[in-house]
């Protein structure tokens, strides 16, 4: 079950670091407004984390909810690391985000349960 979480989050690193990538080019050639990155960047985020929850209840036989909570708090944690190295402030807004991305994937892990059946 852990390898097959490690392997899930891999995937999902991987291809995060793909879209950065992507949004760093739009960013530095101005193709897109800030603001439209940012919802880009939201929107896209939260669809990585559904993925990255219904590949992770793949693998269970029930109680997907609990696989989708483990990787959205893997998410979490993360991103919550990756805000103190880069000294970013947490308040109500990284919050709510944060959050968000738990819900999602624990949205996309009973979707994907559910789907198995």
């Amino acid at each position: 079950m852990k390898n097959k979480t490690l392997k899930n989050i891999i995937w999902i690193y991987k291809y995060v670091l793909i879209y950065i990538l992507l949004i760093t080019v739009f960013s530095y050639a101005k193709i897109l407004n800030y603001k439209i990155l940012s919802v880009i960047n939201y929107i896209s985020v939260l669809t990585l984390s559904l993925i990255l929850g219904i590949k992770s209840s793949r693998q269970r036989e029930n109680k997907g909810y609990k696989a989708g909570i483990l990787t959205g708090i893997i998410l979490v944690i993360t991103f919550v690391v990756i805000s103190l190295i880069t000294k970013s402030n947490l308040n109500i807004k990284s919050i709510i985000y944060y959050g968000t991305l738990i819900l999602t994937s624990t949205i996309g892990s009973i979707i994907g349960i559910n789907a198995k059946k």
